[in-house]
């Protein structure tokens, strides 16, 4: 329980580091969050040892992970030995994703899939309060009613709570975004070695956790040190805005260019899609059969990735789920609690969607500026997810871009009037009557 605990213990230091009236309305949030996601927990879990056991995950591979930590365990290796390990099977690239889970283990009492989803839970609560003082760090003026807006909507985010109380390491990676993006804002606002060097800390680790990312946050150091160091964005005439917005895509397009971990993927994109798609096939995976035979047989490229694109921002519907029984993903077993929480997001993204692109297009501003390290982080991820499996549908690698959408969400009720709101909530109607003929033809 050591890790846990040192993770409790930095959430009350920071908690207690915000003023008292911001300091309630965070801990509320926080209790919601806990408790819903405990009551989830315990709902799954009975529901996955009443199906079929699977040592108490939801099978696919947060099972196979679950395997290789329990042997670890149970012949008490070291962690070097531990890391020979990990490297024997084949999974270097992630092996801190599995030395932090091994390191939760052993310094616990109960050695079991539960204490990885409570620890994961706790990272969740930090990234709550992360969330707070990283836009507290960029919006100080934001008001406190909009701030509740955002915590609420992240902190009982259906698709938040269910990756948690999974064994992924999609967690840890949210952590260590948000964690490098507030020490990121620290760096620049007080010029502090410490959160200079935490940043670079976290960048490391995170490239074992998913390959090549250190990439990306070495990409948005410099997108950072443009737009802050320079001022690039701070013009208010237009065609110097143009020009520095410019300027910034030409650099993001080199920086993807330069990426080995972009370029391989765009080297053997046609590859790596036709044997995941063939294996999602063979498995009958997730109701994505007829999807993905569709897309096999095309082979351009453009389509696919066009195809990819599409079902990474605007997938999956709250309709598919509804319309799938509970069960038909063969690979794991998600019960009735994955599905409830499933549709808790699936009806908030699309929302959020479309008010972030809307906001983005009519009222983003020289203030918002400093969100574009976050927002090309965003952008990147689903570059490299419409390359992979032909977009990327799985809740679990939406969620720094739904956060952001909520984020943006939270702004967007201080300057959009009735006019708006309106226009809004007519895009969304067709957005869902589009989905929901999609939805009905499975071909999402």
């Amino acid at each position: 329980m050591l890790i846990i605990a040192g993770f409790i213990i930095l959430l009350f230091y920071r908690i207690s580091k915000i003023k008292y009236k911001h300091r309630m309305m965070i801990i509320k949030y926080i209790i919601i969050s806990l408790v819903i996601s405990l009551v989830s927990l315990w709902f799954l879990q009975k529901e996955i040892f009443l199906h079929n056991g699977l040592d108490g995950t939801i099978g696919t591979d947060a099972y196979r992970y679950w395997v290789i930590l329990k042997y670890a365990v149970t012949y008490k290796l070291s962690i070097k030995e531990f890391n020979d390990y990990i490297i024997f099977l084949g999974y270097p690239n992630i092996k801190f994703f599995f030395i932090f889970e091994y390191l939760v283990l052993i310094t616990s009492v109960i050695k079991t899939p539960v204490i990885l989803k409570i620890c994961n839970i706790v990272l969740v609560q930090n990234i709550i309060v992360l969330v707070y003082l990283y836009i507290r760090s960029i919006d100080i003026n934001l008001n406190k009613k909009y701030i509740k807006f955002i915590l609420l909507l992240i902190c009982t985010n259906g698709g938040l709570i269910l990756t948690s109380i999974r064994v992924f390491k999609d967690i840890i990676l949210l952590y260590i975004l948000f964690e490098s993006l507030y020490s990121l804002q620290i760096f620049f606002k007080k010029r502090s070695v410490i959160a200079l060097i935490t940043y670079f800390i976290l960048a490391y680790f995170s490239n074992y956790i998913r390959p090549k990312s250190i990439y990306i946050y070495l990409f948005i150091f410099l997108v950072q040190i443009i737009i802050i160091k320079f001022s690039i964005m701070k013009s208010k005439k237009l065609k110097q805005k143009l020009v520095g917005i410019l300027f910034i895509i030409l650099i993001s397009c080199i920086a993807l260019y330069r990426i080995p971990f972009i370029s391989e993927l765009l080297n053997k994109t046609q590859e790596i899609a036709i044997n995941d798609a063939t294996n999602e096939i063979s498995e009958g995976y997730g109701g994505y059969l007829s999807e993905n035979t569709y897309i096999l047989n095309n082979n351009n490229i453009f389509f696919r990735f066009g195809i990819g694109t599409l079902r990474t921002i605007f997938f999956p519907t709250p309709f598919k789920t509804l319309f799938t029984p509970v069960g038909y993903n063969v690979s794991f077993f998600e019960g009735i609690t994955g599905r409830v929480l499933e549709l808790m997001w699936q009806f908030v993204y699309p929302v959020s969607l479309i008010i972030f692109i809307y906001y983005i297009l009519f009222y983003f501003s020289e203030n918002d500026y400093k969100y574009i390290p976050y927002i090309l982080f965003c952008l990147i991820q689903v570059l490299t997810y419409s390359f992979m499996y032909f977009g990327g549908a799985q809740l679990r690698w939406k969620l720094p871009y739904i956060i952001l959408f909520i984020i943006f969400w939270g702004k967007c009720n201080q300057y959009f009037n009735r006019k708006d709101k309106i226009l809004i909530f007519m895009i969304n109607i067709v957005y869902f009557l589009g989905t929901y003929l999609w939805g009905v033809s499975y071909l999402l």
